[in-house]
């Protein structure tokens, strides 16, 4: 549930950062604040429109990805563990099985080499993407992609 799916909202509301980058690909996925499932992608930034960020490359983080049950596990309290069922899972069976989370709706999943722009806070995780999938709009001439009316557009944070 989101307070708002308005880019402009994010920026204004949430936003201490707001980039436009090309995606290059994944970097790595954790686990943190609780069992949530994390993912950083690196982004190589080529405008900064709101905040302070002087680096050629950013590393992005969104919710949802895969990970070893091994490393799903390590991150766990021993409670949560039993009471999710993953301490029937054998000792040498945890390495080659997956743990996965994402949302079908509004998951974050870039593709490689496309350029984007992003909606982002630093939080105690990262350069976080604010607003799922609509905090990183595709982006080509000039333009953002704007999820609500399915076409591209200019929005006010990128004047």
């Amino acid at each position: 549930m989101y307070m708002t799916t308005d880019p402009e909202q994010i920026a204004d509301w949430y936003c201490d950062f707001v980039v436009i980058g090309k995606f290059l690909g994944n970097t790595n996925t954790f686990v943190a604040n609780g069992d949530h499932i994390y993912t950083k992608g690196l982004f190589e930034v080529t405008d900064v429109l709101k905040g302070d960020y002087a680096g050629q490359y950013l590393e992005a983080v969104y919710g949802g990805g895969a990970i070893s049950v091994d490393e799903y596990l390590d991150a766990l309290e021993p409670g949560e563990i039993s009471s999710y069922g993953l301490n029937k899972i054998p000792q040498n069976e945890r390495s080659s099985l997956y743990v996965e989370e994402r949302d079908p709706e509004y998951g974050v999943d870039p593709t490689p080499g496309t350029t984007y722009i992003l909606l982002l806070s630093d939080s105690d995780i990262g350069y976080a993407v604010q607003g799922d999938t609509f905090g990183v709009m595709p982006y080509q001439d000039g333009k953002a992609y704007d999820y609500a009316t399915n076409s591209y557009k200019t929005f006010s944070f990128m004047e």
